[in-house]
């Protein structure tokens, strides 16, 4: 499955709607059917394995059980993406940098 780095604030939006109060964790099976059941995007399927297992790989979030916590690399792409609403260049340069350049990969 292809993997598109515009869905991972899609997906930590969705976890975020999950966390209704500081006490509350998203349970991943829940993120999981929300995600799955997401509209189709660019003729890409959502698929919660594929981009889940990425973002969990280069730390953007953070399986522990059966809950998901977003990290602070996570929180950093999610509020710069609140700002404008789109994936632009400030993402593309936080992923680069955290990701692929400093990062897991």
């Amino acid at each position: 499955m292809v993997i598109k780095l515009k869905h991972i604030p899609k997906l930590l939006g969705i976890i975020k709607k999950y966390e209704t109060d500081k006490n509350a964790k998203p349970i991943i099976q829940y993120v999981k059917k929300t995600f799955n059941n997401s509209p189709v995007q660019e003729a890409t399927y959502p698929d919660f394995d594929e981009l889940g297992g990425f973002c969990n790989m280069t730390g953007i979030i953070k399986f522990q059980n059966n809950i998901i916590e977003i990290t602070d690399l996570g929180n950093k792409i999610f509020e710069t993406f609140e700002k404008t609403n789109e994936f632009d260049s400030s993402l593309k340069k936080i992923l680069r940098e955290n990701c692929f350049l400093d990062g897991f990969l």
